[in-house]
This record gives structure tokens, sequence and C-alpha cells, in this order.
């Protein structure tokens, strides 16, 4: 939420800053950028200052307003000697800390491998094992700081090769492509992870989705689950412990569907988990939508899961919001596409309503069922005695305060994000005070629903921004929220409050109870216009009382419409095809030199093409580089796009390719091209197979007496 000078909200930026050269960062980043839609610039903090651009206040890292800050470090970059190794990460680890919590973005930390040669010994080891978890310990509390576990992020994306002695020597550049490659992406993972809109349900087919068989047919005891449906049902039974909603949409008979998970106790999921079902021989699209109103969420908020390539087109097609997945034809293949689906990825801590949001849902349906039996809606809301509470926002509120600011898109008069730093900036500098709002009725609590944000104006309390979230709305706790608002204006002295309001693409509900406000306390119309204000005088706010209309066309007006409503169109990104073909590091590799391939000019014409198998493998080590279709054996590397880090690069990838390990000097002591590196190349072979005769020979003749030394030199001269 921070504005500059000329009040702009600032690009985005991407800083890294590393105790090793991190550049080769910057490719896959780029190309997740492009393939995401991320708007981002990317810039690297200076070489080997890391710790001086942390603690500078106005320098890179401070400086950084919107987007977010990447830390990357080696123990052993951080000291000479492992005696004082301890004190250096722990002096680290302060800092870090004090710089997190003076800035507003998120920060990426990750503890970066130490090379095989630093880990000979076991008690480096441990001292190495031990410094992370006290790092871990000292970080894990900063609210803005993310810790990203460089061990899960080889596992994950499959990097078998990480140590690069090669490039580490030759210009500080410690690791293979594969685990640049890795690190970038879930680099940029987590980040999308923030920035993302969340989705709130799973809505999940049946039938060779949550088991093998079609239960219709083979009856409830025929079907299978399999290891697949198992961990399948296992993942998404984790996202409900997340916060998530999960509802079934099957083309099936709900007996049939029911009977199923009663007739197998050891699937994961079971029949009560799900907040809603819409079994039925109906089109999908249909019954999402039809759930999307009973849940009273946005469809953009839902995740469909189905292993029907047919049932999945026509939900894409009537229902676009929704993030259809298409899980893979081939079973086995199924909990990598599940590890690999980053819609299921959650970055931020769950609040206490995340963990109870089912719960929450089934209290919603008991009070619906309580609205259909009453005779209007005043005698409804009277029923379900409402207990409204307002406090200020505490460090234990704090992370739903920020979330509610991130999620309400309906009710929310100015539609103001907040990351949780920089809501508790604005609030621990005085630049905005607020209180939260907490709601139970008889039939239990729905949460902390609502968040008020004001500071004193010149005759007025100003009110930039309240928000309530849908499941809260229609029982008079926004008109209550105002008139609590009037008293704490009256307490400070103001003779009115300001309600500032700005259009969005979803929170006309905002407006209308706005405009109601105008007509019903001012007698007067509520502007016409994206950003509008309305000043009510104290007296008149603070006796404002909900009065349940006699009309439900009325209440209507205030209620959300999450099947009508939808976001402005914008490119998603296609997690189906991540999930499916970028999941691993060769594969993201071959994408990224598949881009830089598209990139390059076909019409180069080549004078001197590859004529023999070795200069054809380097010149396709060069091409997968410099991101060419074709080179040839007298072009010079660096005339071509090549440059120092590439360089570092080509004798990595000929090392890893062709089992050379070629000095330093070969990329600068001459001209660098294929046919000069060939000939090195091939005098490097020449001696690796003749080595060994070569000390065979050698030591015979170290086992020769004078006589016979004496006798063969004769011969020879004979």
């Amino acid at each position: 939420m921070a504005l500059n000078s000329e009040g702009i909200e600032p690009e985005p930026r991407l800083l890294i800053g590393a105790t090793f050269t991190a550049t080769p960062l910057e490719e896959p980043i780029r190309f997740w950028f492009d393939e995401l839609n991320l708007s981002y610039r990317l810039e690297f903090a200076p070489y080997q200052q890391l710790l001086a651009a942390l603690l500078d206040p106005a320098g890179l890292f401070a400086a950084n307003r919107r987007g977010a800050n990447v830390v990357l470090f080696r123990l052993e970059d951080l000291a000479p000697s492992a005696q004082s190794l301890e004190a250096h990460a722990l002096e680290l680890a302060g800092v870090l800390r004090r710089a997190a919590s003076a800035t507003q973005v998120p920060w990426l930390v990750s503890v970066c491998p130490d090379s095989p040669r630093c880990l000979e010994t076991q008690e480096r080891q441990s001292l190495g094992e031990r410094l992370r978890l006290a790092l871990h310990r000292e970080l894990a509390g900063q609210p803005n700081v993310f810790l990203i576990s460089a061990d899960a992020v080889i596992a994950r994306y499959e990097v078998t090769e990480v140590d690069d002695p090669l490039g580490e020597r030759a210009g500080h550049v410690p690791y293979r492509d594969f685990f640049f490659a890795a690190l970038g992406t879930q680099l940029v993972r987590t980040i999308l992870a923030l920035e993302r809109d969340p989705f709130k349900v799973i809505a999940v087919d049946c039938d060779n989705t949550l088991w093998t068989g079609i239960c219709g047919e083979d009856g409830p005891t025929g079907v299978v689950i399999d290891e697949a449906r198992r961990s399948l049902q296992h993942v998404v039974a984790a996202q409900r412990q997340q916060g998530m909603l999960l509802a079934l949409v099957s083309k099936n008979n709900q007996p049939d569907v029911e009977a199923t998970f009663a007739s197998h106790p050891e699937m994961p999921l079971r029949w009560s988990d799900f907040a809603a079902t819409r079994i039925n021989w109906e089109p999908k699209s249909t019954n999402l939508v039809q759930l999307a109103s009973h849940l009273n969420l946005g469809l953009n908020s839902f995740i469909f899961l189905d292993d029907d390539a047919k049932e999945c087109a026509e939900v894409r097609r009537e229902c676009p919001e929704v993030q259809t997945l298409q899980l893979p034809a081939v079973a086995k293949e199924i909990p990598r596409f599940l590890q690999h689906a980053w819609v299921f990825d959650h970055v931020k801590p769950l609040t206490s309503e995340d963990h109870r949001r089912s719960e929450m849902y089934s209290e919603e349906q008991q009070r619906g069922r309580l609205e259909r039996q009453s005779r209007d809606l005043a005698e409804f809301i009277a029923s379900l005695r409402l207990e409204v509470l307002f406090a200020p926002v505490t460090p234990e509120t704090l992370p739903r305060a920020a979330q509610l600011t991130q999620r309400t898109n309906q009710m929310n008069s100015a539609l103001r994000r907040y990351t949780e730093a920089e809501l508790k900036a604005a609030l621990d500098n005085g630049e905005l005070d607020a209180f939260t709002v907490a709601v139970n009725d008889r039939f239990g609590s729905y949460g902390l629903v609502g968040l008020l944000l004001y500071r004193p104006g010149a005759g007025s309390l100003d009110v930039p921004c309240f928000m309530l979230s849908c499941r809260a709305l229609g029982r008079g706790v926004e008109h209550r929220m105002l008139a609590h608002a009037a008293e704490l204006a009256k307490q400070a002295g103001k003779a009115a409050v300001n309600m500032e309001f700005q259009q969005g693409p979803r929170n006309q509900p905002a407006r209308e109870f706005l405009s109601r406000l105008s007509i019903q306390l001012l007698h007067k119309r509520f502007p016409d216009a994206q950003t509008a204000s309305l000043e009510i005088p104290v007296d008149e706010l603070r006796l404002l009382q909900y009065l349940p209309p006699d009309t439900p066309s009325i209440v209507a007006a205030s209620a959300p419409q999450p099947g009508i409503d939808h976001k402005p169109a914008t490119r998603r990104p296609d997690y189906e095809r991540i999930a499916k073909h970028l999941n691993n590091a060769p594969r993201i590799l071959a994408a990224i030199a598949e881009k830089r391939r598209q990139r390059s000019t076909p019409e180069r014409a080549i004078t001197s093409p590859p004529e023999t198998s070795l200069q054809r493998q380097l010149a396709s080590i060069w091409c997968d580089l410099l991101g060419l279709r074709a080179v040839g054996i007298d072009d010079d590397f660096f005339d071509l796009g090549g440059h120092s880090l590439l360089a570092v690069q080509l004798l990595s990838r000929i090392h890893r390719d062709l089992g050379i390990e070629l000095p330093d000097s070969v990329i600068y002591s001459e001209k660098l091209r294929i046919r000069n590196l060939a000939r090195h190349v091939e005098l490097q072979q020449l001696g690796v197979e003749h080595q060994a005769d070569y000390q065979e020979l050698l030591a015979e003749i170290e086992a020769l007496s004078d006589e016979e030394v004496a006798a063969l030199l004769a011969d020879e001269e004979r």
C-alpha cells in the first residue's frame, strides 16, 4: 500500500541479495514472470555486499516499498573458520530481523547448501544443522519473513546435481543450473502464493477421481482406493485443515455416493468433511454456480478437480472464473501433479477463522434452516440473538485483520489491501487506528468478520475503509460498526464521521449501503462517481439502527451475488500445464532453453558449421546457453552475446556433459571458438585416456636398474 512521493503506487521489485554469485537465477525468474504475467522489476544487490546492503537504512532493501526482498546465503560464506561461524550467523539473523521489521514487503530467506568440501567432517555437518535450526528460531517469528528450505526445493524439483566446483572456482557460482532453476521457481511460486487472491473451495468429482471405478456400476464396495487416489484424498484433506471448504460435484445418484463413503472407512476423506454437495445429472458448471450462491462465495475462489476431459472443458467454457484442473490420465502421475499444483500452496500463517471455516459453514446452514422457518426477516434476526464485539487490533488479531483487507471484496468501502507488515506499520506509526468486529449468535461464532480503519481529520473522524465479511452481511452488523465509529468520533471531539468510497469491480454492496445511509440520514443521493465520500453528523450516526425491510428485495440489494459478480478478465497462470509439464528442474531448464530459441533469429547465416561429433556437442551447449538455433565453429562466444558468467557456465556444462574439466584460462587466453574449444577438449580426453598407461610406464622405468636402462638406450640408438 506504500505510495511514492507523487502518490503513485511504485512498480513492484524483486530484489535479490546473496553471499555468492546469484545472477544465474535471473533467467529462471524472468521465465516464470513471463509465464505467470507478473510485472516485477528484477534487481540484484551488489556482489559480496549483502550485510552492508541489509544494514544501510537508505539502501536497496530498505527502499523496496512494493514487491519482495530475497536473501540467500551459505553458512561457509559467512566466516573463514568454523570457530567464528556461529557468531557471524547469529549476527546476520539479527540484522535480517531488524531489516525486515523496518519494511513492509515480504522477505524470502533461504540458507543454501554448503559445498561438499566444506562438509567433509561430521563436526562441520553437525554445526551446520545446529545453526540452521538456530536461524529458523531467530527468524520464524517475524511476520513478513518466509523461510525457504533448500533441501525441500532440491527434493521437490528432483535436483540430482547441486554442487559446481568449477563454477565456484571461476566465478563464485557454487551451484549447477538445475539448482538455480529449482530455486528460482520456488521463489516465484512463493511470491505468487503471497500475491494472488486466495482460493477458498475445492469442488471435486467422485468416480475415477476420489476413487477408481464407478460406484453406480461397480457398487459402493466395488470401487478401489488405489495409492494415487489415496494420495489425492490426503492432499484434499490437508487443504481442509488449511481452512478450505470441500464440495462434491458429481454426476451420480447421491445414495450411491454416500454408501461408497460408508463402505470405505479407510479413505482419508469422510462424507462429513464436505460443506456442500451437488450430486445429480445437471451440468457441472450449473452445479458450481449454485454452490457459489449457496456458500456465498465468488466462483473465482473455486478449484474444480475432475478426471474427465469433457467435464473439464464444459466447466472452463461456462465458468472461466473457476480454476479447473484435469487429473493426469496415468494414475501414477497424480501424486507429482498434486505436489506441483501451485493452487494448493499456503504460505501465510493460518488464522483461527481459517481453522474453523468448515465448522462455521455448518453453523451457517443451521441459520439458513432457522431463516426458512421464520415468518419474516425481523423475527429471524431477533431469534439469532446476535452479539457484536468491538476491540482494538492486537498482535493476536493482526493477521486476521490484514487478511480481511485482502479477502473482503463486496462490503468493502475502498478496497485498500494491506499485508500484515503494512497494517502493523500503519497502526504503530499512528497513520491509522482501527477496531475489529467479532460476531456470535445462538449457533456459534462467526469469528472476526469486520474491520474499520480510521484517523482524526480536521473536524471529523475520517474512515478511509471499512469492511465486513459476507457471512455477516444483512444482519445489521455494518450499522453497528458505523454507530461505534460515531461513538469514537464523539469521544475525540469530532462533529462528524467522514466515510470514503472507491468503486471496485465487486464492491457494489458497499455503494448501495452508503447510498441508503445518505438517503436515510442526510436525505440526499450518494454521488454516482468512482471516488466519493459521505460525511454524517455524529449525533445522527450514533443512533443508527438496522430495521429489517418488509420485502426481501431490499435485503437482496445488500447481499453479495457471487455467481454474478465477476472479476475483470485477466490472464491466469496455466496451473495445469505447470503441474503436468514444468514439475522438475530438467523440464524447467528445457522450457527455458526453448524460449531462448524462440527469441533467436533463424535467418542468421552459418559460414562454418560443425564437422565432428565433438564440435556438434559443443555447438549444442552453445545454442542452449546463448539462445541461438545454430552456431559456427569459428564464431566468437562473446561476439554472439556471451559474457563472463555464461563462460563460467559453459565450462560447467562441458564438465557435466562431456566429463572434461577445462582450466579457466581456456575462456580468456584466446578467442573462444568451438574450433579452439574442441582442440582443448581433445587434448584433455587424450590425457585422460592415456593417463593409466603413462603411470604404468613410469612405474616400470623406475623399477629398472642402471644397467637395464643403459641397455635400453643402446637399443634405441641402434
